[in-house]
């Protein structure tokens, strides 16, 4: 039993470290996160969706994103976010370990979060390369005249 708590706390541990550079604390949110938020502070107002605030995607978001905003701001969605990613490792954990030993449980449970950290290092490294980009283009293009109008 007190393997199973060590484990369980690692794996929290773990999905916090996941999520701790998506901490809204010092930086801007970036361009979907935005949006949410907007759209979550117009619900908060008394908007409605597709009504009053559009966007391509199902509204839940935004109403999970309100939850958060209600709490505590920026950081209420960053907390609301943990939490369900902890609920989400805890209850994969849970289904494991019915099936197989609290070993295997753990290690399937360390290698989708080790995954999804992968993955979200490797789109930070993505869209600041498109960034460095973008700034690299309009820098060049500083220097030389408009071309002429077709």
């Amino acid at each position: 039993m007190r393997v199973e708590v060590v484990a369980v706390a690692l794996l929290v541990a773990l999905s916090v470290g996941v999520l701790l550079p998506n901490h809204p604390a010092g930086r801007d949110p970036a361009e979907d996160a935005g949006v949410f938020f907007y759209a979550a502070q117009r619900l908060l107002d008394g908007g409605a969706p597709y009504r009053d605030i559009w966007d391509h995607k199902p509204p839940g978001v935004y109403f999970v994103d309100a939850v958060g905003i209600a709490l505590a701001g920026r950081t209420g969605v960053w907390f609301v976010q943990v939490a369900f990613l902890v609920a989400a490792v805890l209850l994969g954990y849970r289904a494991l370990r019915r099936e197989f030993r609290a070993t295997a449980a753990f290690v399937g449970s360390f290698a989708w979060l080790a995954a999804l950290a992968g993955h979200r290092r490797a789109r930070r490294r993505r869209a600041a390369a498109q960034a460095d980009a973008h700034r690299r283009r309009r820098r060049d293009r500083r220097g030389h005249a408009p071309p002429p109008p077709p």
